[in-house]
């Protein structure tokens, strides 16, 4: 689905200059499924160990993801909400579905994909547990986004979803501002001092990873 804002804000076209995310010329809407227990403003953290990374897709996708979150609910405590964005990442690494994305088998499909180049790097990936290091080993490769066809939440259908890591990839159709480095989805509204300092973290976790990886590289040893 593509939204068509005629001659609107030259910052946002600015902001999406070189997005793989388009049609035609015109962004493409992607879409996000939540649960509202915890409204934000910046996309901060996800479910743990069973699901690394924001992932966005069709609105039939999103629908179906509240779905599943929801799936042992009571109709009167069902409580999602669907999240339109457009993304400006440029350079996505094309996966098959991981279905979870659990960190040893996103490890393995790493390496499987040449990000992470040898048995030792996907030791090092899996280690700690620590889903920055598997941005980390992505952005060493030069891709900033991941791309795979859904066939979990879409069965019927199997259609593109996408996983970003850095919230400033992302925001609101209706954002009022689109300055790259701003990680709110709409700026004009007001965010949580803890959402900025979790966005930070997962940008300083990311940044020493990748220092950590290219010491590992460094003293491989040579083939």
């Amino acid at each position: 689905m593509a939204i068509h804002f005629g001659d609107r804000d030259r910052e946002m076209w600015r902001w999406l200059e070189g997005s793989a995310f388009s049609e035609s010329g015109m962004p493409t809407v992607l879409f996000h499924g939540t649960d509202l227990h915890d409204p934000f403003n910046i996309f901060t953290h996800w479910e743990g160990e069973a699901s690394i990374g924001f992932h966005f897709g069709t609105r039939e996708v999103a629908n179906a993801r509240i779905d599943e979150i929801f799936r042992m609910a009571p109709p009167d405590e069902r409580a999602g909400i669907v999240i339109p964005v457009i993304c400006r990442a440029r350079n996505p690494l094309y996966l098959h579905d991981l279905y979870t994305w659990q960190q040893d088998d996103f490890a393995n499909a790493l390496h499987d994909a040449g990000v992470l180049t040898t048995e030792e790097e996907v030791e090092w990936a899996i280690d700690t547990y620590s889903e920055a290091r598997l941005f980390a080993a992505m952005e060493e490769a030069g891709f900033d986004c991941l791309v795979y066809g859904n066939v979990c939440e879409h069965k019927a259908e199997v259609t593109d979803s996408v996983m970003i890591w850095r919230a400033e990839q992302v925001k609101s159709p209706f954002a009022a501002s689109f300055d790259p480095a701003d990680p709110r989805l709409l700026p004009q509204n007001e965010t949580p001092a803890e959402d900025y300092a979790r966005w930070r973290e997962l940008a300083e976790d990311i940044a020493a990873a990748r220092r950590d990886l290219a010491r590992l590289r460094a003293n491989a040893p040579s083939p």
